[in-house]
């Protein structure tokens, strides 16, 4: 006389390169061509801010490499022992935030702009100021 529960959907993963339609293809901003599995983005000018302590850690100037996320196509994350970044381009406004081993955040921004390559961080607190610049992954110099 029980009511069976029937099984939740099952919603298959994003394949590496599956198109971002928002930013990538014919007449998106970031060009005809196909949508990267993956994209550097270069943190740099980012500061110890007014609540840094020593457990924070240094400011994470530097390159990472993100992988387009199995969940959406127009998603790049980074899980890692050093940072977890998440790079979003959604239907009203891109964001970026990159968190640290210590659980804080050392960067974020939302921008009104849907597919944006310069990220300018609005976070003050225990990091701040600096900028995060996206680009394809084979530009890195």
């Amino acid at each position: 006389m029980g009511t069976e529960i029937p099984d939740p959907p099952v919603i298959p993963p994003v394949a590496p390169g599956t198109a971002c339609p928002l930013c990538w293809g014919s007449n998106n901003y970031f060009g005809p061509g196909e949508t990267p599995s993956s994209l550097m983005i270069r943190f740099s000018g980012i500061e110890k801010g007014p609540n840094w302590n020593i457990s924070d850690g240094e400011p994470p100037n530097r390159d990472y490499i993100v992988v387009q996320s199995s969940l959406y196509p127009c998603q790049f994350v980074l899980g890692s022992i050093d940072v977890v970044i998440n790079l979003t381009y959604g239907h009203v406004q891109s964001s970026l935030a990159l968190e640290t081993p210590s659980g804080v955040f050392a960067f974020v921004q939302n921008h009104a702009y849907i597919c944006a390559e310069i990220f300018y961080n609005q976070y003050v607190n225990q990091f701040q100021g600096g900028t995060g610049l996206v680009m394809p992954p084979d530009i890195i110099s």
